[in-house]
């Protein structure tokens, strides 16, 4: 079976591998294709995309790629060949350019070569992003040991997969306008309940979606699996087969089962150990994040503290311990943090102030030189920005002296409530060797 591979690095004679768009030869030359959508443009990955200018030749070169591409994907399930792709986020990159003295933007996304629509809107409009570690399996498939594996993760979801058609101008026998609807089959939900692993059946092929894995030869197991997608049916056995008995099948059962229930045990032990891992290295991201990433994280470990927090408005958080409350400003820089970075809080401080009466206190939270190694970086705040805090009584931490103090309240070294009780009487910088 001839396979290609875009964007996976699958070592096997039988596949040819392509990095991009512009590397691949035609699908219709090949029986299987798979395809990572992240690597699916020549970027590095989709994250690159985003916020970046096209200029409109190129834009409008990947465009005529890739509407090539949806063609041949279209002509390839209908000779039965079989599609695969990775479901990650779906993203666009776009061009301006002038048409009949007319502003017009030209957009690509990485979901173009999807023979699919939804209704008359494009493929990629029903893919949401979304991130997640627990999966149930819907239907048993061929794919099912890679969906059971504790590696796989899911990063995107369908919105729905009722309104999904065939894109019926890419195929022969239909019109422009049919409305095709292509048989589905459920593989793999999400706790929401929304479909992140699903067949399609196109014509005499198989469209197929599949969640991400981190397992190191995870595309080797896909490649099993896909063995198993184009193998030859067999007859299923028929019911007076089990009136026919070889020596040791009993014992062997047995053995089989009681090792399959010690795997389903080890399976959950698993789950939650990993489940754990996940949630304790999170602080980790203290040291590197920013922006709305960075707030989530410091919430969480605010929450682990021993801190009540809530959202009030456009305001990062409230941190409550006891009768005792704090605005806390959350920020992420590439230099040190001064006095500009302090304004919004400092205007928070006096707003409430004006508002309920009480001069609340105040925390900023902030993530300095965040591409620095932490043991390489400066001060984190200006002096001015600590005499200001001093001033109006705001708490300056940073995080890296965030992740030290959880670390040692993990290890029993300090108190959590000593270390909330610092956090809001603080004025200044936050003085991390007194805890």
């Amino acid at each position: 079976m001839k396979i290609l591979s875009i964007g996976i690095p699958i070592k096997q004679d039988n596949v040819t591998l392509a990095n991009n768009i512009e590397e691949m030869d035609s699908l219709f030359n090949f029986e299987l294709v798979i395809i990572h959508p992240r690597y699916f443009l020549p970027f590095q990955e989709v994250k690159n995309w985003e916020n970046k200018t096209f200029n409109d030749e190129s834009v409008s070169k990947w465009q005529e790629l890739i509407n090539k591409i949806q063609v041949e994907s279209a002509l390839l399930l209908e000779n039965g060949g079989t599609i695969i792709s990775l479901l990650t986020p779906s993203s666009t990159i776009s061009s301006e350019y002038i048409y009949d003295r007319k502003k017009k933007t030209r957009t690509v996304s990485n979901y173009d070569w999807v023979p699919l629509r939804e209704k008359y809107n494009s493929f990629f409009y029903n893919i949401a992003k979304g991130k997640g570690t627990e999966l149930t399996i819907k239907n048993d498939s061929e794919f099912s040991p890679y969906l059971r594996m504790g590696e796989t993760n899911w990063e995107a979801q369908f919105n729905t997969t009722r309104n999904l058609e065939l894109n019926s101008h890419l195929f022969d026998k239909y019109q422009f306008n049919d409305h095709i609807t292509p048989t589905e089959k459920i593989l793999a939900i999400n706790k929401a309940n929304r479909v992140v692993g699903i067949q399609f059946l196109v014509e005499k092929g198989k469209l197929i979606f599949l969640p991400t894995s981190t397992h190191e030869n995870y595309a080797d197991i896909i490649i099993d699996c896909v063995n198993k997608v184009t193998k030859k049916q067999v007859r299923d056995p028929p019911s007076w087969i089990s009136d026919y008995k070889y020596p040791e099948e009993e014992k062997l059962r047995k053995s089989m089962d009681e090792l399959g229930t010690q795997l389903e045990d080890l399976s959950k032990k698993f789950q939650k150990i990993k489940k754990n891992y996940e949630e304790k290295s999170s602080i980790k991201r203290l040291l590197y994040e920013q922006g709305h990433e960075l707030e989530d994280v410091v919430k969480d470990v605010f929450e682990e503290i021993g801190f009540t927090m809530t959202k009030k408005d456009d305001k990062d958080w409230f941190a409550k311990s006891g009768n005792k409350e704090a605005i806390v400003e959350v920020t992420g820089h590439e230099k040190d943090i001064d006095i500009k970075k302090l304004r919004q809080l400092i205007n928070y401080h006096l707003e409430e102030e004006k508002t309920t009466g009480k001069f609340k206190h105040a925390i900023m939270v902030g993530n300095h030189f965040i591409n620095e190694d932490p043991r390489k970086r400066k001060n984190a705040y200006t002096e001015k920005a600590i005499q200001q805090a001093a001033i109006l009584s705001i708490t300056l931490i940073n995080t890296v002296d965030l992740f030290d103090i959880v670390c040692r309240i993990r290890k029993g070294d300090i108190d959590k409530k000593l270390v909330r009780e610092k956090l809001l009487k603080s004025n200044g910088l936050y003085a991390f060797e007194d805890c």
